[in-house]
């Protein structure tokens, strides 16, 4: 018997089943975020990923409990868990950090060296040729020394103050956005 005898003899199916489409899960809500600051030129992290600088306006965010950070230089950063569960607008006043006198290093100390001052949360990598010198996240004010030559590569440089054999430089780069960069 061939497969054409098999499909003269098979049996009729009896009962045809449409079996439904599985609903699809609905989209997950979402909601813009405006945040001010006084001062303004603060720093923005919801769940530790850098938004912008204030004043800011978000595009639509997917909603939940967030945390929220601001972080200004000189400033105690802010940081609260928000519900973002509806289109919020805050406005946040930063607390100035007190100043202590600091005096001026000796300019003799300062000269061969790179003085990295944390002004915001930033990863960073020290490296000597193949010796890494550094590695991690340092806590904002921290300042960190090396001799020269190194390299430095950060994760946020807008948030590293570079000082090379005493002079100030400014901040690496722009903030959030990674960046390698030599120092003879």
């Amino acid at each position: 018997m061939g497969y054409g005898a098999y499909l003269l003899l098979r049996p009729a199916p009896t009962q045809v089943v449409a079996v439904p489409e599985p609903p699809k899960p609905p989209e997950p809500l979402r909601y813009t975020l405006r945040v001010g600051s006084e001062p303004p030129g603060a720093r923005v992290y919801l769940d530790g990923f850098y938004l912008g600088q204030t004043p800011l306006v978000t595009p639509p965010l997917e909603g939940g409990r967030r945390v929220l950070r601001v972080e200004l230089p000189g400033y105690a950063p802010w940081e609260e868990e928000i519900a973002l569960d509806r289109h919020l607008s805050l406005n946040v006043r930063l607390t100035p950090l007190p100043q202590a006198p600091s005096p001026a290093p000796a300019p003799s100390a300062q000269a061969g060296k790179l003085v990295l001052r944390l002004e915001g949360r930033s990863w960073l990598r020290v490296t000597q040729g193949e010796k890494r010198l550094y590695e991690g996240i340092p806590e904002v004010g921290t300042e960190l020394s090396f001799d020269l030559p190194v390299e430095v590569r950060a994760g946020n440089p807008g948030g590293v103050r570079v000082l090379l054999d005493g002079k100030d430089l400014g901040l690496m780069g722009e903030p959030g956005k990674p960046l390698t960069r030599s120092f003879p």
